[in-house]
């Protein structure tokens, strides 16, 4: 079974590819000052030049929470339990590691200075700061990136032989496959694709505490939305093929839905 590009749900065709936002210029701006102090430094090397590469390299670590692009973490597939995990992509970025790495910098810096190994001034935006503030934010920036770095509240959809199990705080809920009526593809301004989850009695609460109906962010949950709504629809509408999932018999079905990939301009591109 190959996905032909007409299986994407009608409301997630009309989404916008891309989305411009003046904070995604936030992560480029440390690259391009890093590569233009990089050179400089190479040039003319001296160990108060590296720690401001350091500084840098810190500096562009934190702002990539800004991108849109984040690697996503695979399904968990359970054979034995006959269940499909699809778990919430980190949005950090490298955003708690970068906290870290600048907190150990400016620790570093600090002792340097202390030392008399590099200069102790310390000026930024033609501000002068005193030069011991940064043992002090060295440590503050450490507790902060790992204090980020703590694991997420559970975000996550559990697809099973019994039904949908959506995982995520006060917006939990659970629907047996006889209690859902259908799945509907909405799209939400313009960019996001969310799955509802139609049935008698299902109901969920939205991040105020209100009831409101289930609804999963594809968007969020797997990499390849259109795979996520295919996999949820599938099993949906073929009761007797439940038993596969967590299978190597469903992951082959879930790899050959995603063999033909469609294309902005409509035509067809060879996945992996």
């Amino acid at each position: 079974m190959l996905r032909d590009p007409d299986l994407t749900p009608g409301p997630w065709r009309a989404r916008r590819a891309f989305t411009f936002h003046p904070l995604l210029l936030l992560p480029l701006a440390p690259v391009a000052v890093l590569v233009r102090f990089l050179g400089t430094t190479v040039r003319e090397p001296g160990l108060q030049r590296w720690v401001g590469v350091a500084h840098l390299v810190a500096l562009a670590m934190v702002a990539s929470v800004a991108s849109p692009w984040h690697v996503p973490r695979r399904p968990v597939a359970d054979p034995v339990g006959r269940t499909i995990t699809f778990r919430a992509r980190a949005t950090l970025g490298l955003m708690p590691l970068g906290l870290v790495v600048w907190g150990v910098v400016l620790l570093v810096h600090f002792e340097l200075m202390r030392a008399g190994a590099i200069d102790r001034e310390m000026r930024i935006w033609q501000v002068d700061l005193p030069w011991g503030l940064t043992l002090p934010l060295g440590f503050v920036m450490v507790a902060l990136g790992l204090y980020v770095a703590r694991p997420p509240a559970r975000h996550e959809l559990l697809v099973g032989v019994d039904g949908l199990h959506f995982r995520h705080g006060r917006q939990s809920f659970s629907a047996q496959w006889d209690e859902i009526l259908r799945l509907e593809p909405t799209l939400v301004g313009g960019v996001h694709r969310r799955i509802e989850v139609h049935g008698p009695g299902l109901v969920a609460r939205d991040h105020r505490g209100h009831r409101v109906r289930p609804t999963v962010d594809a968007d969020v949950l797997d990499s390849d939305p259109v795979r996520l709504w295919l996999t949820l629809d599938h099993y949906l509408r073929h009761p007797s093929r439940r038993d596969e999932l967590g299978t190597p018999a469903g992951r082959r079905r879930r790899a050959a839905w995603r063999r033909l990939m469609p294309r902005a301009d409509g035509g067809i591109a060879r996945g992996r």
